[in-house]
């Protein structure tokens, strides 16, 4: 009987259990406009009621829904099932499969109807108890309404929780998320009541894709939380990507933004916390980002304010390095709704930037790049190759080239393709961005950066504004900039500059100041020739502009001052030059299309010295470069010109004074395609230029007194006091004591117009030049016997520029005191004609045992020939006969003696045949000097 009654009461319970779920049941689908079906229900003394195969299926009109549950324990005291309103202790779910839509209305729905009872309990004032609540094997896919989008998978879901209890509903637990081909493991708090929050966590960021602002817009977050009493959304770890850009934020904060609600009007402030944006080689980042919309209703914004905390810009290779304490920019209209459609233009109203600082990078070539042609350019077709035959040795003896050795003609010059103007960083983005809006830095730093090793050099007191052109014909970009520069709390120097950029970010002018002293420093860091002290200064106003025509021409013109600046360079001269003062005009002109620099100075004042100069230098990619310089001396004090040359310049003229007047032009032309082409032409008047003294070093009124003595220098021995020339030592020969012939002989083999020249050859000039450019080295000076004997008196062999100063000043004043035999016999007793033989009679006493007076013209020619190449010839005395090429050498040295016009006659160089040389032997007595016993080191080969 017992068993009986309570089979029958587990009837009656399992009766009214199964109408209350059916009544629940249908209540839920009513409210929720599903399909509710329950498959079976039973009593169990462990499980309490289990519920087995409920399917839920949404009706019309409802959000998208189909679910499978396998089984639902729900644990319930058996008094509660005849309450009013039962409510369990616990619930299980397990085995739960389908899918539902997850799109944000659909969600919004789900979670209002789910809090539905609670409130109603709490309405009617029954008392609530939570109810516990556990999830195993839940495998569910979220879609949104459209067709054809995969949806989310969220798989093997373990949760526990509470719901319906007085703080409404608690859910947390772990499960595997997956879109796409993407997987992760997630972890969730749930918190719906009077403080809703949704907290998710991944184990690695997860992205997602969606459409924005019409380009593909790239999100993936390593978590967030959404709080919806006081709407929040935050996501952390936060990487977007768009149009090739990235934006990564530590923490992405919205407020305004309700739990799944996406309208963005709704949002009232975005802040991003450690910002990075990175585009192509630039850098952005910031502690913080802060966009403030003003909305005078909940989905109405008239603007706002974006604010930057401590904004730093970097570029790749850290070349440029900006920052500034804070940014803000006031914005006007609707900013989320210009940001879909991409089009920020207008929406910006205004910005200030506050206390910005920048370090700028400048590599050592940034002139070097900035000039190179643009690629892809053709100025002409390449010419055929000029087989140049190399001259002689001697410049004076060289043949002029061929008439037929012409530069081969070249092709026609093809069409050359416009060259662009510079570019200037974010230049089109500045014009693209800014060009509406007031753009104001105030009290700024820069910080430029030319080496690692010395101390930055600091803009102060920056101030900077962009803003429209006042000219309503222009389009395009208005930057302003001045400040103040400073190195180690030392005033650098001004600044002040305006440009303007094109729609295309290409600066199309530009003029402005530059001045200071480390101005100086910038500037001699384009060659490594320019020196500066630490009180250099320069002064640099230029106005630049970008001329489209004849293939895009760059002009500047302008004006610079310079003060306590050099140059070093072997080439010019062995000491460095300082203290070089002076001001210049300058109009320029560079064309890339045509590979063109084109130099105007209308004005050049160095000192006192007032000159003018023009220059054209051409490097075309296909040909050699080419060369077209000019300088010209108007007509002025040669005193105090000669007072504005730097002393280490000419330093053995260190004190040197002119009086009267002096002018010359001088223009160079070069191609080096052609070398022989070249060309030097110098014009000048010294007439009325008087040299009262040439200094302390040098003394040429000296040579006047034939009672001076000589010690030749050379460049390994120095000084050679065992071998002195001059009047006073037994070694001189008189004029009259040098035969016709031998004088003949010095001058058709160095100088064949001595007897009409003031000292200096330009010609010859020309073409040492051309010799040393042919071989690549320096071969041959070009001088005059002057010259040469200016050299062996007063000056050393070094080869440079700053020596052949020397040289030609000290020549022009030799040839003012003395007379063209008295050089010509100052020459030929001071000159080598072998090792440690100096002076014409050593020599002829060396070589023949004679005097100079009783030489005969063939040994006359052979002494004469040994120049420049003197121990050459000492080793063919050592082997007592002339080879061929010596033989040659005396046969072309007496030819030349008797085109000389009465030096000797056809008969005496028919007599006087090169191989009736005869050498004095080693051993025999010497008329003067001393025997060798063996070759002296150092002596050349035979050419």
């Amino acid at each position: 009987m017992v068993l009986v009654s309570l089979g029958l009461l587990a009837s009656i319970a399992a009766i009214l259990a199964r109408n209350r779920v059916d009544a629940r049941l249908a209540s839920l689908s009513a409210r929720l406009g599903v399909e509710l079906k329950l498959g079976s229900l039973s009593l169990s003394t462990t499980d309490g009621i289990l519920l087995r195969d409920l399917s839920a299926r949404a009706g019309a009109g409802a959000p998208a829904l189909e679910l499978h549950v396998d089984e639902i324990a729900v644990q319930i005291e058996p008094t509660r099932l005849l309450s009013h309103a039962p409510r369990p202790e616990s619930l299980q779910v397990r085995g739960v499969s389908g899918h539902l839509d997850a799109s944000p209305p659909a969600l919004r729905r789900w979670l209002g109807e789910v809090s539905e009872p609670s409130r109603e309990s709490e309405a009617a004032g029954t008392p609530v108890n939570a109810v516990s609540v556990r999830l195993s094997g839940v495998n569910v896919t979220l879609h949104g309404p459209a067709a054809g989008v995969p949806g989310v998978q969220i798989r093997d879901v373990e949760a526990q929780g509470e719901i319906a209890g007085s703080n409404g509903h608690q859910l947390s637990g772990r499960a595997e998320l997956a879109i796409g081909d993407a997987t992760r493991r997630v972890t969730y708090e749930v918190l719906k009541g009077e403080r809703s929050t949704v907290e998710i966590r991944f184990d690695r960021p997860i992205g997602v894709e969606t459409d924005a602002a019409r380009s593909e817009v790239g999100l993936q977050t390593s978590g967030l939380i959404w709080t919806a009493d006081a709407p929040r959304l935050s996501l952390k770890d936060v990487g977007i990507s768009a149009a090739g850009r990235q934006l990564t934020c530590a923490e992405l904060e919205v407020e305004g933004l309700e739990p799944f609600n996406l309208s963005l009007d709704r949002i009232d402030r975005l802040t991003c916390a450690q910002v990075a944006l990175v585009d192509s080689a630039q850098r952005f980042e910031a502690d913080a980002l802060r966009i403030d919309l003003r909305k005078p209703a909940p989905d109405v914004i008239v603007g706002g304010k974006l604010t930057v905390d401590q904004a730093r810009l970097g570029s790749e290779g850290e070349s440029i390095e900006a920052r500034a304490r804070e940014i803000s920019v006031r914005l006007v209209g609707d900013v989320l709704e210009n940001a879909r459609r991409g089009n920020l233009k207008g929406v910006v109203d205004s910005i200030i930037v506050k206390e910005p600082t920048m370090r700028v990078i400048l590599p050592e070539d940034t002139l070097g790049r900035a000039l190179t042609p643009p690629k892809g350019v053709q100025t002409q077709a390449p010419s055929e190759a000029v087989e140049e035959t190399a001259p002689d040795l001697r410049a004076d003896d060289a043949p002029t080239p061929p008439d037929t050795l012409e530069r081969a003609p070249t092709s026609p010059v093809e069409e050359r393709p416009a060259a662009p103007p510079f570019r200037v960083p974010f230049g089109d983005k500045l014009v693209k961005h800014i060009l509406d809006i007031g753009v104001a830095v105030q009290d700024g730093h820069m910080d430029l950066v030319l080496r690692a090793t010395e101390p930055p050099l600091r803009i102060d007191d920056l101030e900077l504004t962009l803003a429209e052109p006042q000219d309503p014909t222009r389009q395009g970009l208005e930057v302003s900039v001045s400040g103040l520069l400073h190195r180690a709390q030392s005033d650098a120097g001004r600044v002040a500059i305006s440009a303007h950029i094109e729609p295309s970010g290409t600066l199309s002018s530009a003029k402005g100041e530059l001045s200071g002293t480390d101005f100086a420093h910038i500037m001699s860091r384009f060659s490594d020739l320019v020196t500066v002290e630490p009180d250099s200064w320069v002064k640099v106003r230029f106005d630049y502009s970008y001329d489209p025509e004849f293939g895009g021409v760059h002009r500047a013109t302008g004006d610079a001052e310079l003060r306590a600046f050099g140059f070093q360079s072997w080439r010019i001269s062995h000491q460095a030059i300082k203290g070089l003062e002076g001001r210049f005009d300058y109009e320029a002109a560079y064309s890339p299309g045509l590979s063109q620099v084109t130099l105007k100075l209308p004005r050049v004042q160095i000192g006192d010295l007032r000159l003018t100069g023009e220059a054209r230098v051409a490097t075309p990619p296909n040909d050699g470069a080419s060369f077209d310089l000019s300088v010209s001396m108007p007509k002025q004090d040669c005193g105090a010109a000669a007072r504005s040359i730097p002393s280490a310049l000419i330093p053995r003229l260190e004190g040197w004074k002119l009086d009267g007047d002096m002018s010359f032009d001088a223009r160079f032309t070069l191609d080096m395609d052609f070398i022989y082409g070249l060309t030097l032409e110098v014009d000048g008047d010294l007439t009325d230029c008087e040299a009262i003294t040439l200094g302390h070093h040098v003394d040429v009124n000296e040579l006047a007194r034939y009672d001076w003595t000589h010690y030749p220098i050379e460049p390994e021995r120095g000084r050679l006091d065992e071998v002195p020339v001059g009047p006073a030592t037994p070694h001189w020969t008189s004029s009259n004591q040098i035969p016709l012939f031998v004088k003949a002989g010095a001058i058709v083999t160095e100088d064949r117009g001595f007897v009409s020249h003031k000292g200096v050859r330009w010609d010859l000039i020309a073409k040492a030049l051309r010799l040393d450019l042919h071989k690549e080295r320096f071969v041959y000076g070009g001088s005059t016997i002057t010259q040469q004997l200016v050299k062996n008196l007063f000056l050393t062999r070094e080869k440079t520029i700053s020596r052949k100063l020397e040289e030609l000043i000290i020549s022009w004043q030799m040839e003012r005191h003395y007379s063209k035999d008295e050089l010509l016999t100052f020459y030929l007793n001071v000159i080598e004609y072998g090792p440690d033989l100096y002076g014409i009679r050593r020599a002829a006493a060396f070589y023949f045992g004679k005097a100079p007076a009783h030489l005969t013209p063939a040994e006359g020619a052979f002494l004469m020939g040994l120049k420049p190449y003197p121990r050459a010839g000492f080793r063919q005395w050592e082997r007592q006969k002339l080879n061929s090429w010596w033989v040659g050498r005396v046969k072309s040295v007496l030819t030349r003696m008797h085109a000389l016009q009465g030096a000797i006659s056809a008969a005496d160089v028919q007599a006087a045949a090169p191989y009736q040389v005869r050498f004095r032997r080693p051993g025999e007595s010497l008329i003067s000097g001393r025997s060798r016993g063996q070759t002296p080191p150092g002596a050349p080969p035979e050419p």
